[in-house]
């Protein structure tokens, strides 16, 4: 985790709280834990091959060994995920994809990545088990560094790698995940027990682009679940916003994953 990494490069945390000359550390550590990611051997060593070394292990070792004749196909749905974190996908379009017509068979394909702590993935939030699996599901990497290493990056691709990282440390956290599709779109919806009891929106930076997008879906996920306070989770923004009686606060990612 966060922490973990600043330890690993000799950067104590005694009283960032107040230390502004510590916080501008934080800050720029972070940026670099977003994109090295937390592969210890990769941290300590600086060295990128460390990612491909561990990627080729896990696929061969783990992954390809179960399914010998579909290596090809195998790599391409990679480097799918690898390029698309965060994003939708179906068992469907992976089919058509890579022309595997046996849906049975993409399923064990997605399994055994996630079995293998290569990628993992949620559902969008539904009462109904049967629906939720039939719905489109979100897809993350286990570690930034691999996105990074193994993927197509394009230049909007830093709110894709802010959200991967938080739901990395969601899963640390070992918080029940879903995402959240209506009328508009919210990131994570946490469940404990029978309750969803906090909502989360992860932007890389809310601007008047983007403003009221983000908000009306937070706002509506918060709504259906009657809650009255809801995060968004940004690089570095810090406010809290009003909107009918519910409470929004924006919290620097650094900061959120320093918390206990």
């Amino acid at each position: 985790n966060f922490s973990e990494f600043l330890q690993a490069k000799n950067i104590h945390l005694n009283n960032w709280e107040f230390d502004l000359k510590k916080q501008s550390i934080l800050r720029k550590e972070l940026n670099m834990f977003i994109e090295i990611g937390g592969i210890p051997k990769r941290v300590i060593t600086g060295q990128d091959i460390i990612i491909k070394e561990l990627y080729e292990d896990i696929l061969y070792k783990d992954i390809i060994k179960r399914f010998r004749k579909l290596d090809k196909q195998i790599k391409e749905v990679a480097i799918f995920f690898f390029s698309n974190p965060a994003s939708l996908i179906s068992l469907r379009t992976i089919s058509k994809m890579i022309q595997i017509k046996n849906i049975a068979t993409i399923k064990a394909i997605m399994d055994a990545f996630e079995n293998s702590f290569l990628f993992f993935f949620i559902s969008k939030f539904d009462y109904s088990i049967k629906t939720q699996i039939q719905n489109p599901k979100k897809i993350y990497c286990i570690d930034n560094g691999f996105l990074v290493n193994m993927g197509f990056r394009l230049s909007e691709d830093k709110g894709k790698l802010l959200e991967n990282l938080v739901a990395i440390e969601l899963r640390r956290r070992e918080k029940e995940m879903f995402y959240y599709s209506e009328k508009y779109e919210c990131d994570f919806l946490i469940r404990e027990g029978n309750k969803i009891n906090e909502v989360i929106q992860v932007t890389y930076e809310l601007n008047e682009k983007n403003k009221e997008r983000e908000l009306l879906g937070l706002v509506e996920a918060l709504t259906k679940f009657k809650l009255k306070e809801g995060l968004i989770i940004t690089l570095d923004q810090e406010e809290e916003i009003k909107i009918e009686g519910i409470n929004i606060k924006l919290v620097p990612v650094w900061k959120w994953l320093l918390e206990i």
